[in-house]
Formats: C-alpha cells, structure tokens, sequence
C-alpha cells in the first residue's frame, strides 16, 4: 500500500510513471528489507528449536517465515510490474487520473538526449 502510495504521489507531483515507481523502490527498499529481516531473525530461533515444548509451534514460525519472505518479493518485484501495466491498460482508454501517460522506449529517448 505503501510502495503504490509513494509512486502516485509522485505521479501527482509530475513525475513520469517510470521514474515514479524507481524513485518509491528505491525510497521504500529499505524499510521493507528491516521489516522483513528482523522478523524473520526474530522467528528463527523458533524455526530450528529442538525444545519439546516450542514443536507446537513451529510450523506456524515457519510458514510465517516464509509468507513474510515470498510478500517481500512480491512487494519489491511484482507489484510495481503490476502497477505499470494497469496503468498501461488504462491509459490506452483514458481512465487514468494523471495527465501524463508516457511509454517507456519514450522516457528512455528523453533521457538520453539530456
């Protein structure tokens, strides 16, 4: 929610889609990578226990573990994939809230004659 957040707010700002969703990766790796790797850390002691009393347990740290790790995928890859082609659907109709719509090969010519 975050991650979508940060690319529309900087697609109301008059940034082009595909900067936008770098500049939010870019801005919201961080925490996504703390979040993640301190949970895990803090669930794999109950992950590799050998205590009796922690069995019952267990397969709830390790599906935990690994939901938090495919999320942190999915956050990090495929959402902004996602996002763009969404917006790229839309934007071919005109149902889109931003006044810019523009494709990628066109960005990438922009910026390299800058």
């Amino acid at each position: 929610i975050l991650l979508i957040d940060f690319i529309n707010a900087e697609r109301e700002a008059g940034v082009d889609r595909w900067h936008a969703i770098i500049n939010s990766g870019s801005a919201r790796l961080r925490p996504i990578i703390l979040t993640t790797a301190t949970t895990v850390a803090g669930m794999l002691p109950l992950v590799f226990s050998s205590d009796p009393s922690s069995q019952a347990w267990r397969p709830l740290a390790v599906s935990f573990t690994f939901g938090l790790l495919f999320a942190t995928l999915l956050t990090l890859f495929i959402i902004p994939v996602v996002y763009s082609m969404v917006d790229s659907f839309f934007g071919k109709f005109k149902l889109t809230r931003f006044a810019e719509h523009s494709k990628f090969t066109d960005v990438v010519t922009a910026e390299e004659e800058k």
